[in-house]
């Protein structure tokens, strides 16, 4: 659902009409800042990390994904919180250490793969590769990562959460409670579809087990 598309559902139920908010009105804005704080409930919901918010360096709108010659830091997207895999520049796999642990090695003139990140979300954070290693130029540079979640910024705005009908009834809640209405039933509709996605969040693959059966007759080439 896009924003337009949320909001209207809001004024429906809310107003209990069809004419909707005029999108440049004082309304309509104000929901949409309740939408973006409904997204920052979902985003730290439970210390939950969203599958949904799991992505890679290629498919991200911005970042540095190519090495330059006799350049070593490179900017991360805008939406990084952190990294989720090793980092690959080129065919080569680089580890990641934490950035006390990358003084101390450069200090020490190592020249393995290794590099970190650092950074907070005010400046943004880059990757920073050993400078002792031998870095060509024009390699690819690839990893996954954690990244926030979109906010509502324009009509078109689409949110990643696979139900955005908490957004709604977060929204509702929060109009009603300002209107110092009853608002029980918003809050615990929007409280248990947040619950139900952070348990489909932690639900495996149906007929998918967290462990592979061990059956001898596959244990060739593998051994004990």
């Amino acid at each position: 659902m896009t924003e337009s598309e949320i909001i209207d559902q809001i004024y429906s139920l809310y107003e209990g009409d069809v004419d909707d908010w005029e999108t440049t009105s004082d309304e309509y804005l104000t929901v949409r800042r309740y939408l973006n704080a409904g997204v920052n409930r979902w985003r730290y919901y439970e210390k939950t990390r969203w599958k949904e918010l799991f992505t890679n360096l290629t498919d991200a709108s911005d970042g540095d994904k190519t090495t330059v010659a006799s350049t070593f830091e490179y900017d991360c997207p805008s939406d990084f919180i952190e990294p989720t895999s090793y980092v690959k520049i080129g065919t080569k796999v680089f580890q990641i250490k934490t950035p006390a642990q990358g003084t101390t090695l450069i200090a020490d003139g190592n020249t393995d793969a290794w590099c970190y990140f650092y950074g907070n979300p005010k400046d943004g954070y880059k990757l920073y590769v050993n400078p002792n290693y031998t870095l060509d130029a024009g390699l690819t540079i690839t990893y996954s990562y954690y990244r926030t979640p979109t906010e509502f910024t324009t009509t078109s705005s689409v949110t990643e959460m696979t139900d955005p009908y908490f957004l709604i009834y977060y929204v509702l809640y929060r109009l009603y409670k300002n209107d110092s209405e009853a608002f029980n039933d918003e809050f615990t509709n929007a409280e248990a579809r947040l619950e139900q996605m952070r348990v489909s969040n932690i639900s495996g693959i149906e007929e998918n087990p967290d462990e592979i059966s061990w059956n001898t007759q596959f244990q060739d080439g593998f051994g004990y």
